[in-house]
């Protein structure tokens, strides 16, 4: 705030300028002039807030002065300082802005307190002045929101148009149309308000050019673009307004992408211009995120995915590796991206089809595709929230390496109870077999061993050796021709008697067919 001190004597100035705190009184800047002529020229560049004069001064008395300060700044504020015979004088500057006088000699305490009066009332006109210009603006600024509302909706185009010819100078403007930016990352969690999207449009569309009026829908920002030139149209003209905007959706955790719709002549078709940009949206799912697209009269480019058989993605997906079905997956990738007129509905069902089928082939295998999904169901509720293909055939590429993973692992592992099983059947005469040699053998730690094939058959390595040891005992016994140590020395038994415990226990009568 900028004070300018008035006074014919020095040392009153100097007094002045130097005994008041005057940061603490809010006044960033002072300056001084010794008459009211001196004063008028200093005013033309420092524009004072407020004026600290004494009244009886040569050449151009404090009274003139104020009254010449009050026609070039109606809003600054006055402080006189007088001897005591100077209060009749005072009253014929009762009109002026005056916020009190101090008398001479000056009492510092009184002054500054003067001082501060004038900056807490300056302070409040300010505010209330703000207050003013914010209802004036939000008022302006919802009344734009609802004619841009208006010229998308069937039943108040018209109306709108006539409207926004009312509120705006249509005349510099030539061409118009309709945009929209479909916001990502828009949820409970992230989002943007109202107030915000207004914000971010006056700061997104600076050029008087192009002048833009619009309102949050949802997660969409829809905008009524009123153009000055043909120039325009141009996407490279008109793409650095919308990266603003995506810029500005950054900062809040948010992305997007934008369409353009027909740019038209009148207001009153901004209707069918806004129904040109609806139809714009899918093809950007084809793009990247920050895309920008305008509309243009173009024949349909639909790829035809009913052409393409999935037998032949289910024969891939038998392969031993992923090769045969990743080279499938890129190569319709890359066809749909030429051919974005081709419906996101249908390209999602498709690849949901190819995800299905490594979801029941990977059921088959008794293995998890993904912890994620419970169901398949699940997985199609997932891929029908992205935005873009490219994240699409991301998710699927994962997907196929996963299946790819948990299938070759799991055959490891069958093949690896197979070899335990295998030399069980080779080994189990020698009654010093165990979980050690077993382990050895295959070069595997022994708690990987016990932990593989029980989870793989159920039962404890030395359970099943038990039983197989007792299965064999049991061929044995049918010839009649072998002795009970005999069998147990054949079947990795040192011990007759500890033998007939361990079959006992296990068939509920001993090897000489007593029971209990």
């Amino acid at each position: 705030m900028h004070l300018l001190l008035v006074d014919d004597e020095f040392f009153v100035r100097e007094r002045i300028v130097k005994q008041i705190d005057w940061k603490a009184l809010g006044i960033d800047e002072i300056q001084t002039a010794e008459n009211g002529l001196m004063a008028l020229e200093i005013i033309r560049n420092f524009k004072p807030d407020i004026l600290l004069t004494d009244v009886r001064m040569p050449q151009m008395d404090g009274i003139k002065l104020a009254e010449e300060i009050s026609c070039l700044y109606a809003d600054c504020k006055i402080i006189f300082i007088s001897g005591y015979s100077d209060v009749p004088y005072l009253r014929s500057a009762i009109r002026l802005h005056v916020v009190n006088y101090v008398e001479k000699p000056i009492d510092m305490a009184e002054l500054s307190k003067s001082i501060q009066n004038a900056v807490e009332e300056i302070n409040s006109n300010r505010l209330a002045q703000c207050g003013r210009i914010h209802i004036q603006q939000k008022n302006e600024m919802e009344q734009r929101k609802a004619i841009a509302k208006g010229l998308t909706q069937e039943e108040s185009a018209g109306a709108s148009a006539e409207l926004i010819k009312q509120t705006i100078d249509m005349s510099t403007f030539a061409y118009y149309t309709t945009a929209i930016t479909q916001i990502i990352g828009f949820g409970e969690q992230t989002h943007i308000t109202e107030e915000e999207v207004q914000e971010y449009l006056s700061q997104s569309f600076t050029d008087p050019e192009v002048q833009c009026i619009g309102f949050l829908k949802q997660d969409r920002i829809v905008m009524q673009l009123l153009c000055q030139s043909p120039e325009s149209r141009r996407k490279e003209r008109i793409k650095p307004y919308f990266s603003k905007l995506i810029s500005l959706l950054s900062q809040n955790g948010l992305t997007g992408f934008s369409v353009v719709g027909r740019f038209v002549k009148d207001p009153k078709e901004l209707r069918a211009s806004y129904q040109t940009a609806l139809q714009s949206l899918p093809r950007c799912y084809f793009k990247e995120p920050g895309y920008l697209h305008l509309y243009r009269e173009e024949q349909n480019n639909a790829f035809d995915l009913d052409s393409i058989s999935i037998s032949e993605y289910s024969h891939a997906l038998k392969k031993e590796n992923d090769k045969s079905i990743t080279f499938l997956i890129n190569n319709l990738t890359a066809q749909l991206k030429t051919h974005d007129g081709t419906s996101p509905f249908q390209v999602v069902r498709f690849f949901y089809s190819i995800l299905v089928l490594m979801y029941r082939a990977a059921q088959k295998e008794n293995v998890m595709l993904s912890a994620r999904f419970t169901d398949e169901y699940q997985m199609l509720d997932y891929i029908n929230q992205l935005h873009f293909l490219d994240e699409l055939h991301e998710f699927t590429m994962q997907t196929i390496q996963q299946y790819y993973a948990k299938v070759n692992n799991s055959l490891t592992e069958n093949t690896v109870v197979n070899h335990i099983l295998i030399y069980l059947e080779q080994n189990y005469p020698n009654p010093d077999l165990s979980v050690t040699m077993i382990s050895e053998h295959l070069q595997l730690s022994s708690t990987y061993v016990c932990h593989l094939f029980k989870n793989t058959l159920g039962v404890t390595l030395g359970a099943y050796l038990t039983q197989l040891r007792i299965d064999k005992a049991l061929e044995l016994m049918e010839s009649r021709n072998y002795k009970v140590k005999d069998i147990a020395q054949k079947v990795g038994y040192r011990n007759g008697n500890y033998f007939s415990y361990k079959f006992k226990k296990r068939m509920g009568y001993s090897p000489s067919g007593e029971k209990d």
